[in-house]
């Protein structure tokens, strides 16, 4: 086998085709829902009137409310906001009293069409425009207030009209206010203000999708014994899922990936721990995609991304038939979801109990005069072949005159891999540290942006 080189670089090629495909989705999916804690500005039009009004028709009515319900509108105003109260000409400000008032009439000025959330207007609500606290003018404005930190009220005043009010609120992050789940659409300023990365992320997820598909795949000796390549994607596809589902919950759950590791962090911790499950399906799938076992005159000799591994036919003390069952604990877990679950979820705990109880797949076990043992998975449950030209390895291990225990051995791990100290770590360990790292880098460049 002159081309092992070759071989093992194609091996590890189907390690890193997934690693990076993960992690892509996983650097893609935080930079998507990034939000960017950077302050902004709401204004919003404010109808004064109907909010003096309103002081007294709510449910539960305080002497404060009482008071400010009775007074005239110009003291009411200069009451609400206090110091924080700017008179500006509607003449010097011609293009924003015009914007102003296509907010108060429910229509989105064209040059603000980027500064409003559109999900307000399908709400019915006043729409609301967002500013960087930099932009002008809202900087000038807030120059001139008594307080930076409180909300701003202008009263654009023309001769022979009535004023016209705007409230200028301060955001200095605009998504911490946020509980768990909370906040509706139109709160959210509008994606181009704090969605700042999502760009990034579809570039990011695109190049390891490209990664995924574009990377040269193991070639097969002929007459090699391997697993097919179809069934390693679609279990690429279920590793994908798993992920994506546990991963991107608490981003949703928290309006951003910043604040998923802030005000969601314990939540986080689980989902996360929940979509790691991935990897062991990810080391699983490159293992088999990378794994062939080629018979030599004397030896079995198997490769993968964890390099090549040559048992001699004289190592071998006697083989045996090996049933993989479900573990004791996965059973039990199954049995408590059984009894705890409702409704259609019954049944399909109850398929999962039938499934479990029986066999998972079989196989052939090496004994090992070392004393380790080598598991090969050659049927599934269906008694479908898994490892393909596999069931040839029987006739091979008597051709060579090892000798054949009747009793079948069980297992109960959760491992598909041949069971043996000669396999190097290396590979399997040194991508996965690589990638955490980078993705570490991500996340913590996030908190400096």
């Amino acid at each position: 086998m002159n081309d092992s080189g070759a071989k093992e670089l194609k091996g590890a090629f189907e390690l890193w085709r997934r690693l990076l495909l993960l992690f892509g989705l996983a650097i893609g999916f935080w930079l998507f829902a990034y939000a960017s804690p950077a302050p902004l500005v709401r204004v919003e039009p404010v109808d004064m009137e109907r909010q003096q009004r309103r002081e007294i028709e709510r449910p539960f009515v305080t002497e404060e409310q009482r008071r400010l319900a009775a007074l005239p509108l110009e003291a009411y105003v200069q009451a609400v906001a206090g110091e924080n109260l700017l008179t500006l000409q509607t003449t010097a400000w011609p293009d924003f009293t015009q914007n102003m008032r296509l907010l108060a009439g429910q229509m989105v000025p064209k040059e603000w069409k980027h500064r409003v959330q559109k999900e307000t207007m399908k709400s019915g609500y006043t729409p609301r425009a967002y500013f960087r606290p930099e932009e002008a003018p809202v900087a000038g404005w807030f120059n001139q207030a008594a307080s930076h930190t409180a909300p701003l009220y202008l009263a654009l005043e023309n001769q022979g009209q009535e004023p016209l009010y705007a409230k200028l609120t301060p955001l200095p992050a605009p998504l911490s206010s946020f509980s768990l789940g909370g906040g509706s659409a139109f709160d959210l300023p509008p994606a181009g203000m704090i969605r700042t990365a999502r760009a990034y992320g579809y570039g990011v997820m695109l190049a390891g999708l490209l990664f995924y598909w574009g990377l040269p795949r193991t070639r097969r000796h002929q007459g090699a014994m391997a697993y097919p390549g179809f069934k390693t994607r679609l279990a690429d596809v279920a590793m994908v899922m798993l992920f994506l589902v546990f991963y991107t919950m608490p981003f949703l759950i928290s309006c951003g990936s910043l604040q998923a590791v802030t005000i969601a962090l314990p939540l986080t911790v689980i989902f996360w721990g929940m979509a790691g499950l991935s990897l062991w399906i990810m080391y699983i799938n490159a293992w088999t995609a990378s794994f062939e076992m080629v018979v030599a005159h004397d030896s079995l000799v198997m490769e993968s991304y964890r390099g090549r591994v040559v048992v001699s036919f004289s190592d071998i003390e006697s083989f045996q038939p090996v049933v993989k069952e479900s573990p004791r604990w996965m059973r039990r877990m199954t049995w408590l979801g059984f009894l705890i679950s409702k409704g259609s979820m019954k049944f399909i705990m109850a398929s999962q109990l039938v499934t479990g109880a029986g066999t998972v797949a079989q196989g052939v076990r090496l004994n090992l005069r070392s004393g380790a043992v080598m598991d090969f998975w050659i049927t599934d449950q269906w008694y479908q072949e898994m490892l393909v030209g596999g069931s040839g390895l029987v006739n091979y291990l008597k051709a060579a005159g090892i000798p054949k225990e009747p009793q079948p051995a069980r297992d109960r791990t959760l491992s598909y891999l041949p069971a043996s100290k000669a396999w190097r770590k290396g590979p399997m360990v040194v991508p996965l540290l690589v990638m955490l790292a980078v993705l570490g880098v991500v996340i913590s460049g996030s908190f400096l942006l």
